[in-house]
């Protein structure tokens, strides 16, 4: 899946945005607080209830794909909603990258106000543009855990000269101290990247991300994004709610992070009983002709109810051919 050209099929008018923009600030007086931070960024505050409040998951999201989800709720109020800890959702109207001026001058007060302090956890979670927000805005919160589906590093034509999928949004500033995603992101107890191995942007950007507190996770056999995978399979709110649930405060850091990417690489397990993983995973190994595992396929898809069918017929099939 083409990221950019997802991004432009999404994109609302400014009109739309405005709409939801209103109906978001409407259901913000209830629950928290709405911020509109520029013309082209707001943010939404929700408060938490109970031992989940001291936990602030923090998202950064495109307005235009939000508008597009479930109940036009972005993903940050959409998830872990039994937990229900306190969120903090950014929202991008268009191509920003979240680089404004305004935005982090709304950051610096955050941290200046001692907000953050507030919490004993902070998680900070986006995908691809949003990712790249993530990571660069982690830094107000040190020893927090970053969580990246598909991130973009940078847009500087000198540190990412391969990377040709955004070539209106390279004119911006991406040369500043605060623009590098995998340094702004180095000060984070832990990072995952979680990404697409068949697609050469993304393991490059990936491979970016190299402190000792990043360990990327790529995912293979994908047909969607890795979020609308990772959110499908039920492994997305997995590894957030796992991350919600650890204190940096408590353990030893590098224990921590190997604590979070065990949890990881659990909740990528659930991607075993995805039926879009599993019907893409069987056209693979039938393309390539890998019958071994085509029927390690079979035994395993028919005691999964929501393909039992399909591979039973496809083993049976495949029986009749033989």
């Amino acid at each position: 899946m083409n990221i950019a050209a997802t991004m432009d099929n999404w994109r609302i008018s400014d009109e739309d945005a405005e709409t939801w923009l209103s109906e978001i600030e409407a259901t913000a007086q209830d629950t928290g607080a709405f911020f509109r931070i520029s013309a082209d960024h707001a943010a939404i505050f929700h408060e938490g209830y109970g031992a989940a409040a001291t936990s602030l998951l923090i998202t950064f999201e495109s307005m235009d794909q939000a508008c597009h989800r479930p109940h036009r709720l972005p993903i940050g109020l959409d998830l872990c909603t039994a937990d229900d800890p306190s969120r903090l959702v950014i929202v991008a109207k268009g191509r920003t990258w979240f680089r404004d001026a305004a935005l982090t001058t709304f950051f610096t007060s955050l941290h200046d106000d001692q907000f953050f302090s507030d919490f004993e956890r902070h998680v900070f979670y986006g995908a691809a543009m949003g990712g790249y927000g993530a990571a660069c805005y982690s830094r107000y919160a040190p020893d927090s855990v970053v969580i990246t589906t598909e991130p973009v590093a940078t847009l500087a034509p000198l540190k990412a000269p391969w990377e040709k999928r955004f070539p209106d949004q390279r004119r911006r500033d991406f040369n500043t101290t605060d623009s590098y995603a995998p340094e702004c992101a180095a000060t984070a107890a832990s990072c995952i990247i979680l990404h697409r191995d068949s697609r050469a942007e993304d393991v490059m950007h990936a491979s970016l991300f190299n402190s000792a507190c990043q360990h990327r996770l790529p995912l293979r056999f994908l047909r969607q994004s890795a979020e609308e995978h990772l959110e499908g399979s039920g492994a997305l709110e997995h590894i957030i709610s796992a991350a919600l649930m650890v204190c940096p405060g408590d353990e030893d850091l590098i224990l921590l992070k190997r604590r979070i990417e065990l949890e990881s690489l659990r909740a990528l397990r659930l991607r075993r009983t995805y039926e879009p993983y599993l019907r893409y995973l069987f056209a693979r190994l039938n393309r390539d002709d890998r019958a071994g595992l085509l029927r390690r396929l079979y035994r395993h898809g028919e005691s999964v109810d929501s393909v039992k069918e399909f591979f039973q017929r496809k083993r049976q099939k495949s029986e009749h051919r033989e």
